[in-house]
Formats: C-alpha cells, structure tokens, sequence
C-alpha cells in the first residue's frame, strides 16, 4: 500500500528528521534552540530537556564559540547561509568530536536558523590518507621522472636530459656572458673489453666510469652519457685551462678502473664558446666530437681541443 504523504499530520512528516544520519537543529533569533531530530540523542548523547531552550553555544567548543560569533553567524546574517564549515561540538557527555556545519535562513521566517550539522570522526584519518596518497604519488612520480631522465645503467643523465640541461644551461651562460666548454669523452677499445670479457663486464666499466664522472666534477656541471661507451659533460665557466686541467683529472680517474692488470684509457675532444659567442649546443658538440676523432687518431689517452691544429701534438697523458 503506497503513502500518501500529503495527507499525514506535521507531526508524522516530523518524524522523517529522525532517519537522517545528521544532526538537525533549529535556533530562534535569540540562538535559543528551538528544534533537534533524534540524531542529537541516539549519537550525540544530548537529552532534549537539555537542548531545548538551551543557547546554541552548548553544543560548541570555547574555540567553535568564538568562531560562531565572529565569522559563522555575521556571514549567515548577510547572505541568509554559511555552507561547509568545520567546529568542533561538544556531545553530551563532554567529548569533542569534529564536524561540518551547514546554516540557512528562510526568507518566510527570517528568525529562524535551520542547522545540518554533520560529524566527521574520520575527517583526520582522511586527511592522513589524502596525504600518504599524495606522497606515495609524489615519490611514484619522483620514480618516473627519474627512469625518463637517468641512464639505467651509469647513473647519470641520459642523453634526451643532458641535452636539454645543456641547452638551459648554454642559454644562460650566453646571456650573461660566460664561458662554457664541452667534454666529449670515449672509452678506448671499448669493443675489446666486450668481446674479451663480456657484455657484463663492460656494463660495469662503464657504470665505474659514470659513477667517477657524476662524482668528481663541480656541481653545476652537467654530466651525460651520450651513447654506448661516450659521455659528454658540459662545464659553465671554464676557461681553456680549466677545461684542460679537469680533462687530466678525468684521464687520471679513469686509469683507477683497472682490467687484465691494465689500466682503462679514454680520449676526450673538447669544444668552447667565450663570452658573447652566440653557439648552439649541437655544434659545440659537433665540434668536440671532430676533436675525439683526432684523439683517436693521434693514439688515444689524450686530449685534443677542437681548435687545435690537427698535425699538431696532443698532450699525451701517462698511465698512472
């Protein structure tokens, strides 16, 4: 049999108060309360000879109170509502629980405050999830963007990053007029540590040599691995002699990385642009890249700047 819900009495169609999961009130112009559904007594543990006639600020911390009074009913006197706003009630046995309050007048009786107040116990536990999300997202992210930017296998930046950092960082020594060099660096006979020794075993060559690469230049350089057994490091502000001093250095770290009682040699060409000189990375490596080839050429273990003759005599550097 269907309900006809017109024909019941106010008191019957006050009764549907009592089902909602939420507290509802209502307050006269003097903030007397006027009006509770069951909620305030079956979940809040008020008892209504209590509320009833009793001032709202009952049901409100001290700090609530003050709220209340300075912020909550200013604004519902001036817009008529003040919608999700977090207090702290007071049940009635003297236990604070956090809540969400929602307050409208009614332009028919504008005396009367209608309230929906609704407890939100798992409000911090919520927010404690919401944050662990957030961070296990945050590193989850941190995870990716390192994959996208880091070789695997060195542990310095793959050559999609060293680029792009490389072209900042050029853009920026071009605007504000410094020197930049570039460090084109080349296993030699890599091929022959791999065929003598095994694909493993060059992997860990070359991940000794990006470990020594990543750790033993200045921290505004940049350092890739280029391709295969290549790296490139891009140093802001430094003159030839710096450049030349640190390619020195780089021969004498990787003489530490020993195979067959042998010591590993690179050769390395390298590239600069001076103060003003509008370069674009993709010469500057270019042109390192022609200066390895006549490292190569002229026996390996040296280095070679690009604007050096090529019949001239490379430095050749000792095995330590």
């Amino acid at each position: 049999m269907e309900t006809n819900i017109s024909s019941q009495s106010k008191t019957e169609k006050a009764e549907y108060s009592d089902h909602f999961l939420c507290a509802l009130m209502v307050s006269d112009k003097n903030r007397k309360i006027i009006f509770t559904n069951r909620y305030f007594q079956t979940e809040l543990g008020w008892d209504d000879s209590r509320l009833l006639g009793s001032d709202v600020n009952i049901l409100f911390t001290g700090a609530s109170q003050i709220f209340c009074d300075s912020y909550l009913f200013p604004i519902t006197a001036i817009e008529g509502r003040c919608e999700e706003t977090q207090i702290t009630l007071v049940k009635g046995n003297g236990e604070r629980l956090p809540a969400v309050v929602y307050i409208r007048s009614s332009p028919a009786q504008a005396d009367l405050l209608y309230w929906t107040i609704v407890p939100s116990i798992n409000r911090d536990k919520l927010y404690e999830e919401l944050i662990a999300n957030r961070e296990r997202l945050e590193a989850q992210a941190e995870i990716l963007n390192s994959l996208a930017t880091i070789d695997e296998l060195t542990g310095v930046n793959n050559r999609r990053e060293l680029m792009r950092l490389g072209e900042t960082l050029l853009d920026q020594a071009i605007r504000s007029s410094r020197e930049v060099a570039l460090l084109f660096i080349d296993i030699d006979d890599f091929k022959a540590i791999n065929d003598t020794h095994g694909h493993p075993y060059g992997d860990r060559v070359l991940k000794q040599l990006g470990k020594i690469l990543g750790e033993s230049g200045r921290s505004s350089d940049i350092v890739g691995r280029y391709g295969g057994e290549e790296f490139i490091i891009v140093m802001p502000d430094a003159s030839r002699d710096a450049a030349r001093s640190y390619a020195h250095r780089i021969h004498e770290l990787a003489a530490s990385i020993n195979f067959d009682e042998q010591h590993l040699t690179v050769s390395i060409g390298v590239s600069q642009i001076k103060a003003n000189e509008k370069t674009p990375l993709a010469v500057l490596v270019d042109r390192a890249d022609e200066a390895l080839y006549r490292a190569k050429a002229a026996g390996r273990n040296c280095t070679i700047f690009f604007d050096e003759n090529s019949n001239g005599r490379p430095r050749q550097i000792n095995h330590v």
